[in-house]
């Protein structure tokens, strides 16, 4: 819905309605008239969906069709559409639009169901994609020329300077927020309505970013290996200089060394590292995501970490579980097909990474690769240690063990093999017929 000009110069709404290939219009007297329907060269009529009107060029309605994926302007002075529509670059669908206004272009812009935007200049009618971090919905133009939009899938709104063909970086607003509408007030500030949390939010005309603290985890009672860093700047990204910044931990996950929920820093006023401030390390108190955010004090911004967790305490080696590579086959003097594995676990069933497992053959009925009868391996992530060195047969056809134990561990794992005097195969047939 839009404000727009009739043939005489009036005042009236402009309206495009779900599924409908026409215009609505309301005059000041509140009468409703509609548009003939639209359609691209005399074939089927095709709804219309996105609308943007210049208030220097009232009488022009600019319209996006995405069944025909095309934009086309509907003249107030002849009440008809253009014959000619604009065919966009691309195979994304055309949504919302805006038209922006400086001295040096008019663009008309296109969200798309793609991560782009069009950017069409309605002087030299040419265009170019814009990429974007998310799919583009809602747009809205500034007095200034700049153009302002909003990624409901990616929780955050943008921007592309005037007279620009690229955007600044995302503004997140916040996890499940959904930015939906984005309007001025009567001061000028950009405020975006947030429809995941029914709320309402300032977008200032300066930004904090996150650039170090992000996506680390660490266990209870240790540090995290980063600190929070955030930078202060302008929305084109250039520095600035002066700013406090209060980095704040809420929730009981994590405290800042010294023990505090709070840690206030000045940014650093110039050089390579203007505009940047840098809080305490945090230390990790309870298992969790980790609330954490930093406000530049003297303007009304704000940014929230994502992605640090503080994981429970892994305990030392209690006991191992049998993976894999028991019951096995091989012939006198050959290799076992499959390595042998197990999980190192703590007393209460969790996986243990870095724990020394030591696989040893009990009376001498077999070897590993470099001759000998015991090996070792490190358990992983998730708790599995696995031989990396194969399994000989020895010289004595029978069934043999191989014992796996993990240091500090109270119990182990016994893997039972056999050595036969041919090779076992598991196509050999049975006199029953049955595989074996």
């Amino acid at each position: 819905m839009a404000v727009g000009s009739d043939s005489t110069g009036a005042e009236r709404i402009v309206a495009t309605l779900s599924g409908m290939p026409s215009l609505t219009f309301v005059d000041a007297d509140g009468n409703i008239h509609t548009s003939d329907a639209f359609s691209e060269n005399g074939g089927p009529t095709s709804p219309v969906h996105g609308l943007a009107i210049a208030k220097n060029t009232s009488r022009e309605y600019w319209l996006s069709s995405p069944g025909a994926g095309c934009v086309v302007l509907f003249d107030a002075k002849s009440g008809e559409f253009s014959k000619n529509p604009v065919r966009l670059d691309g195979t994304a669908t055309p949504g919302h639009l805006a038209i922006t206004e400086t001295a040096q272009e008019r663009v008309l812009w296109v969200a798309t169901d793609d991560a782009y935007l069009i950017k069409y200049d309605l002087d030299r009618k040419s265009q170019q994609k814009v990429s974007t971090d998310a799919v583009p919905d809602r747009l809205f133009a500034m007095p200034d020329g700049s153009l302002w939009f909003t990624m409901p899938s990616a929780d955050a709104v943008d921007c592309v300077p005037p007279g620009a063909a690229h955007t600044t970086g995302s503004i997140n607003t916040g996890k499940g927020s959904k930015p939906s509408g984005i309007a001025t007030d009567t001061n000028s500030q950009l405020w975006v309505g947030l429809e995941g949390t029914g709320e309402m939010l300032h977008i200032s005309k300066f930004r904090l970013t996150p650039k170090e603290g992000q996506g680390q985890e660490t266990e209870v009672g240790t540090r995290f290996t980063h600190p929070l860093r955030v930078k202060a700047g302008n929305l084109d990204g250039t520095p600035v200089g002066k700013a406090t910044i209060k980095f704040v931990l809420n929730g009981d996950q994590a405290r800042f060394v010294g023990g505090g929920t709070t840690d206030i820093k000045p940014v650093q006023e110039s050089g390579d590292e203007m505009g940047i401030a840098e809080s305490a390390l945090l230390e990790a108190k309870q298992p969790g995501q980790v609330d954490a955010s930093a406000e530049w004090l003297e303007e009304d911004v704000f940014t929230p970490f994502e992605g640090i967790v503080v994981k429970e305490t892994i305990g030392s080696p209690d006991h191992l579980g049998y993976r894999s590579g028991a019951g096995q086959h091989a012939a006198v003097g050959e290799k076992f097909p499959a390595p042998l594995s197990t999980v190192v676990q703590d007393k209460h069933g969790a996986p243990v990474r870095k724990a020394k497992v030591v696989f040893r053959v009990r009376d001498d009925s077999a070897s590993f690769e470099d001759g000998s009868g015991v090996t070792e391996a490190i358990s992983g992530a998730d708790g599995v240690a696995t031989t990396s060195q194969s399994l000989i047969a020895g010289p004595v056809v029978g069934r043999f063990m191989v014992e796996a134990r993990a240091v500090g561990a109270e119990a182990g794992v016994i893997f039972s093999e056999y050595i036969t005097d041919t090779v076992r195969r598991a196509d050999t047939v049975r006199r029953d017929g049955a595989s074996r």
